[in-house]
């Protein structure tokens, strides 16, 4: 979901804090020993689930640390212990921290995303270079401007005069929301029976731009 921002320049999951004791300051009352190995007495390696780089609007990068978990996780004792010290290794460290649970994330989008978001890597399952797909998507972009039937009906009929089979057209679809080259409200759940769509057509990108997009 985090790739979805626009601002988002660098998303860097698990992020290891190797340095944590020595950044913290304040640990006296914290219990590291909740996070070693009873054997060894070796320290675990604690990360925080993502490191965020967005860029501001002024240009300046901005970096942000969010730890996800779900909201009955919250009421174990040595989640919240890890949660501290996650909290003042990141405030020593002047970055922004904060948690995520599944309570601050729509279903609706998160469903939207997942749902179009596999196409930027899976197309050559199908048999289709970026090129191709980028062709595909110009020409269905075409046909989506100032539509008044169905997705589900202008996809079909694509995939009648192209010679392609069912359904190929809907997986183009789906690649250009999530090259973002269409915009759909993404916090309404897509329904591609509906007529009179309302589709953002944005300004054309480059080839370049859209196989960046491409993983």
């Amino acid at each position: 979901m985090l790739e979805w921002e626009e601002t988002v320049v660098d998303i860097r999951e698990h992020f290891p804090l190797l340095d944590i004791e020595d950044t913290i300051q304040h640990k006296s009352d914290l219990n590291f020993k909740l996070f070693t190995d009873k054997e060894s007495g070796y320290p675990y390696t604690l990360s925080t689930n993502f490191l965020i780089t967005i860029n501001r609007a002024d240009g300046v990068n901005l970096h942000l640390a969010r730890s996800i978990k779900m909201a009955a996780e919250l009421e174990k004792k040595k989640t919240l212990e890890r949660l501290e010290i996650e909290r003042r290794y990141w405030t020593e460290k002047g970055i922004d921290w904060g948690i995520v649970t599944q309570k601050e994330i729509s279903s609706v989008f998160a469903k939207n995303i997942e749902w179009v978001h596999s196409c930027l890597y899976s197309y050559s399952e199908r048999g289709f270079t970026q090129d191709e797909l980028i062709f595909l998507g110009n020409a269905l972009i075409e046909r989506l401007v100032d539509a008044k039937d169905s997705i589900r009906k202008i996809t079909a009929d694509f995939d009648k005069e192209f010679n392609y089979d069912s359904g190929t057209a809907l997986f183009v679809f789906k690649f250009l929301i999530a090259s973002k080259q269409i915009g759909i409200d993404m916090t309404k759940q897509i329904d591609v029976n509906l007529s009179n769509p309302i589709i953002e057509v944005k300004p054309r990108i480059t080839h370049e731009e859209v196989k960046r997009k491409c993983l």
